[in-house]
């Protein structure tokens, strides 16, 4: 951590050279979600309530303004009003972001040394792990067997925590480090009859660094039957999950992509196979601060992650967060089953260069994902995939990226380009006069019964309501990406641990740096606080609402298509055909949503 001089006051060469130090971007994106407008952000004022983004963000003159409210300054002033910190509380906190001592401030100097300590403990912990590793014949079988060779091991500093409760306070008491100083750390957990015992047991470590190459977390592999296969280091003053990237710290400014995967065998088997460009979003769904974080390197950005459903979806997901901040991924499909790992260990680096060179653009990638398990000699099929594309091409803001997809798409499905186009802008149309209006109509009635923040609610009170009501975890019962992400967790949580409830606390502090998540997180906690336990009657006329939820969605698809088919050209008697099959639907439908 560099150091600056200061004599009584902190001169303004030092507040300067800290404010050029951080990134405003970064900063703020933390607790706004940010899209980019052209060089700028825009977001939600998180000073004044507002519904349309008048919140701006400068990062070439590194400054704010909202155009609503007025409010507007510097990183500090941000800084300030927003965490209610004085001016020198301001310097101080974005002095310790920035890896600044300020000497002779009492408070920076303990700040200073406090994290200082922390680095020093979680490097000797890497120490210990990697001496660790090569004491265990099992786990230097594993990585044998995984393909990594001595030397990538090295590299990525990788360890093993071994059987004991208790190896590492053992080792880490004979370098006079307190107990209580790793569990600050999470690296051992507090236990009331027990004192401490090692957070990570049994498990080939992998040490997380900063871009500057210091050790801020650890992540582990179970080598035995623990049903948390990974286990990561939970939030601390150094590790923050959603705003590092497992080996970022490699990246070189000579290469030209940045090629993001899901896990860490996947970036290390890749680095090993000469692809040194590759990183991981530490086994989260990617966050906006990622994904700010990457575009930074002004790189070719791809997405690489297992080609199976979760993996589709995941890939799908993060589109959308690069999409916020105007940022265009390529998106690589491997062999279903696979994941970079395999791939590459299978078929070499030739073949996996070869997959980059065919890696997708978003809209040709969920075309691609729309086209599967359809036969263009069904009409219905037919009709499905050209809605679908519909839809997706109204999401392309740039009108001449737009026409050009337009263009190859309608001579892909021999159609008329100008009715295709006439369709889509008509789309676009109804999109702004009437779609939104009612999704906001029927959004506003959704959260009035609060389906989404009772759906996750009861998913935390116990394991058997969660298994009960995980097959709900669908968008036509969680509309909103942060409802949608939640459930995700709340999965994750059910299947890494062996426990029977999720811990309100554990969300909260998961989640503590996102500001988009903070409404539905509030929401859930308040009803939690309000409404004591579950009883089964209430997770009964729960199902029925989700049930009634889903056929009212396959009811709005329907409506889709036989508005589609009206307009169809095709044979009359082959339309009324399918026309008749629509309408038979929609009257079963009718029937079972009066039930």
């Amino acid at each position: 951590m560099k150091e600056v001089n200061r004599m009584g006051r902190i001169p303004e060469s030092v507040i300067e050279e800290i404010k050029h130090a951080v990134d405003i971007v970064e900063i703020i994106g933390r607790s706004v979600k940010l899209k980019s407008a052209g060089r700028n952000y825009l977001g939600l004022c998180p000073f004044h309530n507002e519904k349309t983004p008048s919140f701006t963000i400068s990062p070439d003159k590194g400054i704010f303004h909202c155009f609503g409210c007025g409010e507007g300054g510097d990183v500090i002033s941000f800084v300030m009003k927003h965490r209610n910190m004085s001016y020198p509380e301001a310097i101080r906190f974005l002095a310790q972001e920035a890896g600044i001592r300020i000497e002779g401030d009492a408070e920076s100097d303990k700040s200073f040394e406090r994290r200082k300590r922390f680095y020093e403990i979680n490097s000797l912990a890497g120490r210990y792990y990697f001496s660790e590793l090569y004491q265990s014949a099992e786990a230097l079988a594993y990585l044998k067997r995984r393909g990594i060779s001595p030397n990538t091991a090295k590299k990525f500093g990788l360890g093993y925590a071994p059987r004991d409760w208790d190896g590492l306070l053992k080792a880490m008491e004979k370098e006079k480090v307190a107990p209580e100083e790793l569990a600050t750390l999470g690296l051992v957990i507090a236990n009331k009859q027990k004192g401490y015992f090692d957070r990570f047991r049994h498990r080939i470590m992998f040490p997380i660094l900063n871009r500057s190459g210091k050790i801020i977390g650890f992540g582990g592999r179970a080598l035995g039957d623990d049903p948390a296969k990974y286990l990561n280091s939970p939030e601390s003053e150094l590790f923050h999950k959603g705003q590092h990237l497992y080996a970022l710290n490699f990246l070189e400014n000579k290469e030209m992509k940045i090629l993001l995967v899901e896990g860490y065998m996947d970036v290390i088997s890749l680095h090993q196979h000469d692809l040194p460009f590759a990183v991981a979003s530490l086994g989260t769904a990617l966050t906006q601060e990622q994904a700010i974080l990457l575009a930074k390197y002004k790189k070719e950005i791809y997405i690489c992650y297992d080609s199976d459903k979760a993996g589709i979806l995941a890939a799908k997901r993060a589109i959308e967060v690069f999409r916020e901040i105007d940022c265009t991924p390529q998106i690589m499909r491997l062999e279903q089953g696979m994941d970079p790992d395999d791939f590459i260990r299978h078929y070499g680096k030739e073949a996996f260069q070869k997959a980059m060179d065919n890696a997708l653009l978003p809209v040709e990638f969920e075309l691609s994902l729309n086209k599967e398990g359809l036969n263009f000699n069904l009409p219905k099929d037919r009709i499905l995939y050209l809605e679908k594309a519909k839809r997706l091409f109204i999401k392309i803001n740039r009108k001449l990226i737009r026409d050009e997809y337009i263009k190859r798409f309608a001579k892909e499905m021999d159609l008329d380009e100008e009715t295709f186009k006439n369709e889509v802008e008509s789309l676009m149309g109804r999109k702004v006069r009437k779609n939104i209006p009612m999704r906001k109509k029927e959004r506003k009635r959704e959260l009035k019964a609060g389906l989404e923040e009772d759906v996750l609610r009861y998913a935390m009170e116990s394991r058997a309501i969660f298994d009960k009501i995980k097959g709900y975890f669908t968008q036509d019962i969680l509309k909103k990406d942060e409802a949608m992400e939640l459930a995700d967790f709340i999965t994750c949580l059910y299947d890494e641990k062996d426990r029977q409830k999720i811990n309100m606390d554990e969300i909260i502090e998961h989640y503590r740096l996102r500001g988009e998540m903070s409404a539905i997180i509030d929401s859930i906690a308040r009803k939690r606080e309000r409404e004591k336990g579950v009883p089964e009657k209430a997770v009964d006329e729960m199902i029925m609402r989700f049930n009634r939820a889903v056929l009212e969605g396959k009811k709005q698809h329907l409506l889709c298509e036989i508005e589609l088919l009206s307009d169809a050209q095709m044979e009359e008697e082959e339309k009324k055909r399918l026309m008749k099959e629509l309408l038979t639907k929609m009257h079963q439908l009718d029937i079972e949503l009066k039930i």
